[in-house]
């Protein structure tokens, strides 16, 4: 029998805040995908579909292969779920302590890869090109050695972003991809007013600032939520290794769709342009697609970590399903416009200076 006046029940009540944190990071990250495409025109405009464009893309999608394998993927699907359990169940001294531990010891890993990955660009650049090795690709190498300190800081900026969620931020790190694109964006402008020999020089530059922010405006809201940044290692503590095991079953599902990126820039390297082609599409197509299922998985994770530790099980089932209608319902509907449409997107939304009309095809196509 209903009780007159009575509340929202608490499952009514978690759906409705998982809809309202899902349409402020759906706002935000709509905001980022604009200036997301606002950078990638000025690259397209800037470069187009040539040697020195998939230059700059293999630099690009270098550490940020080895940044979603170590880092965002892997490490804050099983970061999140840890740093709950620790909040729900011990100390919150204790909690933010694991926490500080896990971002030095990121920090002190991903530091050493990017130092192999600056000695050994050469031998990573040769991976990328396996199937053109009489072209000269010695300024991807230097682009690589510029951009590769971005592993590093997007690693961190992922952990940190981590870390807001768990706490219930949500704006603030789905904002945190605006500063980087702004980054960009700055130094495709200044290499064109300025008449830059090499502008794929000042762009890659331009992203190792944009990490650098992207980082920095986390770190205040970090600081005020409670958590010490004295430098801590942790590779005995034994949140950080519970991490560390759950990231390897991680590492399969992730680490497929990273060696599908690998194996398609690979083959894509055999004709002038088609690297870069190949990046354009994958930009528009996680535009259309991710924006809406983004935003669902960065809610729900933290939701559904907190009803774990609970051991609320039946209401966590409830979480993920009312999840996967929601996405379904969106992006169905926009992958079959975005094959559809596919031609007219690319020439509406890149078609300008450099980025001919032979550039709209490889794109619409690749």
């Amino acid at each position: 029998m209903s009780i007159a006046g009575a509340g929202p029940t608490p499952a009514l009540t978690e759906k409705h805040q998982i809809l309202r944190s899902t349409r402020v990071v759906t706002f935000v990250t709509l905001l980022s995908r604009f200036f997301g495409y606002v950078r990638d025109l000025a690259v397209a405009m800037l470069l187009g579909t040539s040697l020195v464009a998939d230059a700059f893309v293999i630099a690009f999608r270098l550490p940020n292969l080895l940044r979603r394998l170590m880092a965002e993927g892997a490490m804050t699907g099983a970061f999140i779920p840890v740093f709950t359990s620790y909040r729900a169940e011990r100390p919150q001294a204790e909690a933010w302590d694991f926490a500080r531990r896990m971002f030095w010891t990121l920090a002190t890993v991903l530091a050493g890869v990017t130092l192999l990955g600056i000695v050994f660009a050469p031998e990573l650049v040769r991976l990328f090109t396996l199937f053109s090795p009489s072209r000269e690709w010695s300024l991807a190498v230097l682009l690589t050695r510029i951009t590769f300190p971005y592993c590093l800081l997007v690693a961190l900026t992922a952990l940190a972003g981590a870390v807001l969620n768990t706490v219930r931020v949500f704006g603030l790190p789905a904002s945190v991809p605006i500063f980087l694109n702004l980054a960009i964006i700055a130094a495709a402008v200044a290499a064109w007013l300025l008449g830059f020999a090499q502008p794929a020089v000042a762009l890659a530059a331009g992203v190792v600032v944009g990490g650098l922010l992207q980082l920095g405006v986390q770190l205040p809201a970090l600081v005020r939520r409670g958590m010490p940044f004295g430098a801590r290692l942790g590779f005995a503590h034994s949140g950080v290794r519970r991490v560390a095991r759950l990231m390897l079953p991680a590492f399969a599902g992730v680490g497929i769709y990273q060696v599908n990126v690998l194996v398609g820039t690979v083959f894509a390297s055999q004709g002038e342009g088609w690297i870069s082609a190949l990046y354009y599409a994958d930009r528009l197509m996680e535009v259309a697609l991710g924006v809406y299922a983004i935003s669902v998985a960065t809610v729900v994770l933290p939701v559904m970590s907190q009803q774990a530790a609970e051991k609320k099980l039946p209401e966590m089932r409830g979480t993920l399903t009312f999840s996967l209608r929601n996405v379904a319902f969106v992006v169905v509907p926009a992958a079959v416009g975005l094959m559809v449409l596919r031609d007219p997107l690319v020439r509406v939304l890149f078609e300008h200076k450099a980025f001919s009309s032979s550039s709209t095809q490889l794109t619409a196509w690749a």
